[in-house]
């Protein structure tokens, strides 16, 4: 059990769950479904069900967070036409998982805004699947202007990648990832169950015979659309061309997010954003 421990769920709070004003990042962070009583931390239910649970509440605060959400894509809509920015729209063709690594009492967590509560990519997540196409592709000397340099000099780039935000709330699903061989991942090799004897050693195997675990976690639909904001500090228009052409690429063949080798997190360009009212 990761070490962020819950909040006293009392009664009072146990409310927010059914009140259509609180922030849905806030319950599935700190008060999510799944403890007992009102002070202990056992789990008193499984995560499937806590996870259903979250979701029902989750679909009951879509309209208090489209409000705020609309807010936030006009702000930083006024903010890209102010430094004469490109603003590009992508969608998901596949789920998207994010924040998978977060600590929460599941074991699996997921990136939700602080302020609005809804799904988001972080800037740092979009320059990095940026840097590493450009190094898969053995051009990242040729970028360092745009992107910067990590290391040993951390030289400033010229682009900024703000945080890319869904054009509306998006619908939450809950998604599975099942563990056929629990004994092999998780244990030391002297300390498995299943093992094979050879030359009078044990050698220790994935077995068939071990019971598949299903571990719970939440994903983004297909088919959401996000807003991706660049920003030239020199204001060269030419550097967020080659950016913007650099990203389309690397969220079409790496994606973004968790479980990308698996049929996760691939994106493709709609369009330029239409302005905005």
């Amino acid at each position: 059990m990761p070490d962020i421990l819950p909040l006293p769920f009392k009664n009072r709070i146990r409310n927010l769950l059914h009140n259509s004003s609180a922030h849905p990042g806030l319950i599935f962070e700190r008060y999510f479904p799944c403890w007992e009583g009102e002070t202990k931390i056992e789990k008193a239910k499984p995560s499937s069900e806590a996870y259903k649970e979250f979701l029902n509440c989750y679909g009951k605060k879509k309209t208090k967070v489209e409000k705020l959400l609309k807010n936030i894509n006009h702000r930083l809509n006024n903010l890209v036409n102010a430094y004469n920015g490109k603003e590009l729209v992508f969608e998901s063709v596949e789920k998207i998982a994010i924040g998978l690594g977060i600590e929460h009492p599941t074991e699996n967590g997921f990136l939700l805004d602080r302020t609005c509560g809804v799904p988001y990519i972080p800037g740092a997540a979009i320059k990095g699947v940026c840097r590493a196409y450009a190094k898969l592709l053995g051009k990242e000397a040729h970028i360092t202007d745009l992107l910067g340099r990590e290391e040993p000099s951390h030289q400033q780039g010229d682009i900024i990648f703000l945080p890319a935000y869904p054009e509306e709330v998006p619908g939450l699903i809950l998604d599975v990832i099942t563990n056929h061989h629990q004994d092999y991942y998780t244990r030391e090799p002297q300390e498995r169950k299943f093992r094979l004897d050879i030359n009078k050693g044990n050698y220790p195997l994935p077995m068939d015979i071990e019971i598949p675990v299903p571990v719970f976690h939440l994903a983004l639909k297909e088919g959401v659309k996000f807003y991706f904001r660049l920003i030239s500090i020199s204001g060269n228009q030419e550097n967020l061309q080659r950016v913007g052409s650099l990203l389309a690429e690397a969220l079409e063949y790496l994606k973004i997010g968790a479980k990308t080798s698996v049929g996760y997190g691939g994106m493709k360009i709609v369009s330029k954003r239409p302005e905005m009212a």
